[in-house]
């Protein structure tokens, strides 16, 4: 595989299934800023770990995978602050949250059809 077609199709996953990745991680952490540092790193781990990635397979459970351990590293970066839950709890929330995630753009056409229903006012 070429240089631009390996990037080509990291791409075209990665604009799949982003939305998907962020609102992992943004269930994972306390606040929309921490939530993007965290999908930038994520972004670039999976982008330099692509090469680990199984075609064919989940392209959104693999970078759950991958944001879940940068939560855990930026948790141990930042252990002086008061951290929100354990590692168990994490590793909870990711089997719970995976179909909920699937199901993301599902739900935002849903609330955009709605939004559009009501009146200015």
């Amino acid at each position: 595989m070429t240089e631009y077609s390996r990037t080509n199709e990291f791409l075209r996953l990665l604009m799949a299934n982003q939305k998907r990745i962020y609102a992992f991680i943004l269930g994972m952490v306390p606040n929309h800023e921490d939530a993007d540092d965290l999908f930038q790193e994520t972004v670039l781990v999976m982008w330099s770990k692509f090469d680990t990635f199984s075609r064919g397979t989940s392209f959104t459970a693999w970078g759950m995978t991958v944001a879940r351990f940068q939560i855990l590293s930026a948790r141990k970066r930042h252990s002086q602050r008061r951290l929100l839950f354990s590692e168990n709890a994490l590793e909870l929330l990711q089997k719970d949250s995976g179909h909920f995630v699937e199901r993301i753009d599902e739900r935002v056409r849903a609330l955009r059809n709605c939004v559009r229903k009501l009146s200015e006012k």
